[in-house]
């Protein structure tokens, strides 16, 4: 059963349970647990996707999704800024490290294409930010939520795709 952790510089944390919720490297936790139990962690996988950022004329105010032209997503936020993303690529076992995902300039030029052929508004401005990130998913789709067989007190949840910025916290 968990007891407590123990961290990279040699010190623990007295604790009574974990939830291990690394999304698309989740799998990173096999190790972490004798093989035995380590096998029960599923393989998480991501799926990449691209964003850009534009700083709009005006504060928007509702999602557009566009079916077509990649089939891009422009997001509204309260500060002005538009969150457009799209392009996926297909799911994959993440060897990137966190916050170091490769930005790739085709798919940006892709996103900054789409978004001057759906907007007549957003398309002119160039964007500010250009990033990318991992979406958790697992083989079938469906999220791993629950205990980890053989450690009382250890839980494991992720692979909720898109929805993991809504269903995370509440799992």
């Amino acid at each position: 059963s968990i007891t407590g952790l123990k961290l990279d510089d040699g010190s623990t944390i007295d604790c009574d349970a974990l939830v291990i919720a690394c999304g698309p490297w989740t799998g990173a936790a096999k190790s972490w647990f004798p093989t035995k139990v380590g096998k029960a962690i599923p393989q998480m996988l991501g799926v990449k996707y691209h964003s850009i950022l534009i700083q709009s004329p005006r504060v928007l105010n509702q999602a557009v999704f566009f079916s077509g032209h990649g089939d891009p997503e422009v997001y509204p936020r309260p500060d002005g800024d538009a969150y457009i993303t799209g392009f996926p690529d297909p799911a994959v076992v993440v060897t990137e490290s966190p916050g170091n995902e490769e930005i790739r300039p085709d798919v940006v030029s892709r996103l900054v294409d789409a978004t001057k052929k759906v907007s007549s508004e957003l398309g002119p401005i160039p964007p500010h930010t250009e990033q990318s990130c991992y979406l958790p998913t697992t083989n079938d789709g469906i999220p791993v939520i629950g205990e980890i067989p053989g450690v009382k007190g250890a839980y494991i949840g992720g692979g909720h795709g898109c929805w993991g910025i809504l269903n995370g916290p509440a799992t």
